[in-house]
C-alpha cells in the first residue's frame, strides 16, 4: 500500500488487532470503509477508519488496501458492529478512569496472581459500553485507555429478540426451536443427544446401567423374545396409572305420552295418576328424560347422571368350566375344559355413587325400579315395536372403559348387555340418634343385573360410537393455551380408531369428548 492515503479514500484492512492491541472482528477485513484521518497521536502511519463520521478503528497504514475505485460493500447483517464515539467530557473524565482501572487491575495481578485480559469491559444499560485495553506505547507505568462503544439499534433489536447470533455457540447449539411472534423473542431447545452429538456411545451405557430398553412396546418384545435371568424390574414396565369410565345407555322406558314435549311434558296413560311419577315430573322432569329414548331434550342416548356421579365399578371374574374323564385303579383322573360361557352371561356388577343433596341418584333408582314392576304386573305396556319384537324395554347397556396414564388411550373396555338394577340402597338413609349431623354425603351401592358381557371387542366400540351424535369434532386432551387439560365439563364421548404404522403402538383406540353444545 502506497503512503499516499488521504481523507475520503475508500480502503479495506487486513489487521487482526488494532494499533492499541485490541482484536478486531472478522467482518472489519471483509468491510469497505472511509479514511477518516491520517495520523494519530502524532504518529502519521496509524489511520483512523470508519463508515462515514463513525470511527471503526485505528489500524497501521501497512494493513490498509486503496480501493478508491471499488464500490463500498454492505455490512453483513449477521456481524456486530461497533460505533466508537468519543465520551462526553461532562459524562467521564477518561484519564481518570484509565488510572482508576489500571490501579485496580495492577492490585489484581499483585493480589492474585493473574495480569488482565485487553479488551475487558462494563456493557451499560444504554447499550454503550467501556473496554479497557493496555496502550501499546510510551507505557512506562502500564496504563490503560478507554473507549466507549454504542451499539446500533438493529444490533439492540436482535439483542432483545434472543437473536441466534448472540445465544448459540459455533457448533449450533442450542437448536432453534421456533419463534415467539406474541413474546416477540426466539425459543430454544437446549435438549443434548449425546449420541447424535458423538459426545457418547449411549447404547453401552444404558446397556451397562440394563436401562437399554427404552419404550413399553420394546420392552414388552422383550419380555417375548428374551428371558430376564436377573428378575430386574424396569420403570417403563408400569401402569403407574389409569382413569377408569363407566357409561351408562339410557333405557327405553314407555314413560311419556306421544305428544309429550319438552316443555309440555305428558306422561302417558297408564302413569298419568302414579303418583311417584307425578311428583317426579313436577319436581325433576330430567330423571323421567333418563330413562327413556323418546321425547327428551338430548341428542344422545347417554346417562350422564350415572356416568358423573359414579365412584366405584366391580368386575365379576371370568372363570372356565372343566369336567375329569376316566379313572385309573389308583384314582387317576385327567381333567379338561369346557366353557366360559357360564361366568359370562346371567351374573351381577355392583356401582358405588355419592348422592348429591337432592338424592337424585336413589331417587333414579326408585323410579327404574318401580317401572320395572308395574310392567311385570301389566299396569304399564312397553311400545308397540318392543311388543312385537318381544324386546324387553328397561334393560339397557353400560360399557367400562379404562385409559392409560394419558387420559385417552383405551386399553381395556367390556360392554354389558340386558342391565337393570335389583336395589334401591334405602338403607343409606337410615336414622342414627348418635348422629347429630344426621344423613351426610351418603353413599350408595347399587347392584346390576346383565344378560351377558364380552371384553376387547372392537365391534362393541362401533355401537359405543352408535349412541353418540354424528359430530365429528373433540376437544383436546391437552390444551397448549392453557398449559393443562382445561375446562373440566365437555361434551358426550366417543372413540377414535387411532391407526399410525409408524408409532410405537400402530393400532389402538382413543376415547374422545364432543365440544359442549
Amino acid at each position: 500500500m502506497a503512503t499516499s492515503v488521504k481523507v475520503g479514500d475508500k480502503v479495506t484492512t487486513t489487521a487482526e488487532y488494532d494499533v492499541q492491541g485490541t482484536h478486531l472482528a472478522s467482518f472489519v477485513r471483509t468491510t469497505t470503509y472511509d479514511v477518516i484521518q491520517v495520523g494519530w497521536h502524532g504518529n502519521p502511519n496509524h489511520i483512523i477508519i470508519g463508515l462515514g463520521k463513525a470511527v471503526t478503528a485505528v489500524v497501521d497504514i501497512s494493513t490498509l488496501t486503496n480501493l478508491s475505485e471499488t464500490p463500498p460493500e454492505p455490512v453483513p447483517k449477521d456481524e456486530i458492529h461497533w460505533e466508537i464515539v468519543q465520551p462526553e467530557p461532562e459524562e467521564v473524565d477518561p484519564n481518570k478512569l484509565a488510572q482508576d482501572i489500571a490501579k485496580g487491575l495492577k492490585e489484581q495481578e499483585f493480589s492474585f496472581g493473574y495480569k488482565p485480559i485487553n479488551g475487558s469491559g462494563v456493557m451499560y444499560p444504554d447499550g454503550s459500553r467501556e473496554t479497557a485495553s493496555l496502550d501499546s506505547e510510551n507505557n512506562p507505568e502500564g496504563t490503560f485507555s478507554l473507549q466507549r462503544a454504542m451499539m446500533p439499534p438493529e444490533d439492540l433489536r436482535r439483542l432483545d429478540r434472543k437473536d441466534p447470533t448472540y445465544v448459540q455457540n459455533s457448533h449450533g447449539f442450542p437448536k432453534v426451536k421456533e419463534f415467539d411472534s406474541r413474546l416477540g423473542y426466539y425459543r430454544y431447545n437446549y435438549d443434548m443427544n449425546y449420541e447424535a452429538d458423538g459426545l457418547a456411545d449411549m447404547t453401552a451405557v444404558w446397556n451397562v446401567a440394563n436401562i437399554d430398553v427404552r419404550s413399553p412396546r420394546e420392552l414388552y418384545r422383550r419380555y417375548v423374545t428374551k428371558y430376564n435371568k436377573y428378575k430386574l424390574q424396569n420403570p417403563n414396565d408400569f401402569l403407574a396409572k389409569s382413569f377408569g369410565h363407566i357409561f351408562f345407555i339410557r333405557p327405553d322406558c314407555n314413560i311419556f305420552a306421544e305428544n309429550s314435549t319438552v316443555v309440555d311434558p305428558k306422561l302417558q296413560s297408564n302413569l298419568e295418576k302414579a303418583a311417584d311419577f307425578y311428583y317426579a315430573k313436577k319436581h325433576s322432569p330430567e330423571l323421567l328424560e333418563s330413562l327413556t329414548q323418546h321425547n327428551t331434550r338430548f341428542n344422545h342416548e347417554f346417562l350422564l347422571l350415572l356416568s358423573n356421579k359414579a365412584e366405584s365399578f366391580d368386575l365379576s371374574d371370568e372363570y372356565i368350566d372343566t369336567d375329569t374323564y376316566g379313572s385309573s385303579l389308583t384314582g387317576y383322573k385327567i381333567p379338561y375344559s369346557k366353557s366360559d360361557n357360564a361366568s359370562k352371561t346371567a351374573n351381577s356388577f355392583s356401582v358405588s355413587y355419592k348422592d348429591d343433596n337432592l338424592l337424585h341418584i336413589y331417587h333414579l333408582h326408585k323410579l327404574w325400579l318401580a317401572y320395572m314392576t308395574r310392567e311385570y304386573r301389566g299396569k304399564v305396556l312397553p311400545r308397540y315395536e318392543y311388543i312385537c319384537n318381544k324386546i324387553l324395554d328397561y334393560p339397557t347397556c353400560v360399557y367400562y372403559i379404562l385409559c392409560a396414564p394419558d387420559g385417552e388411550t383405551i386399553i381395556f373396555w367390556s360392554k354389558y348387555w340386558g342391565v337393570f338394577p335389583k336395589n334401591a340402597p334405602s338403607s343409606q338413609y337410615s336414622y342414627t340418634a348418635g348422629n347429630a349431623g344426621g344423613v351426610s354425603n351418603p353413599e350408595l351401592k347399587v347392584e346390576y343385573q346383565y344378560a351377558w358381557k364380552e371384553d376387547f371387542n372392537p365391534l362393541t366400540l362401533i355401537e359405543f360410537n352408535n349412541h353418540s351424535n354424528k359430530n365429528l369434532r373433540y376437544v383436546s386432551t391437552y390444551q397448549p393455551g392453557k398449559l393443562g387439560t382445561g375446562y373440566t365439563w365437555g361434551g358426550v364421548p366417543f372413540v377414535e380408531t387411532y391407526a399410525n404404522h409408524e408409532l410405537e403402538i400402530p393400532y389402538t383406540f382413543k376415547l374422545r369428548f364432543r365440544p359442549n353444545t
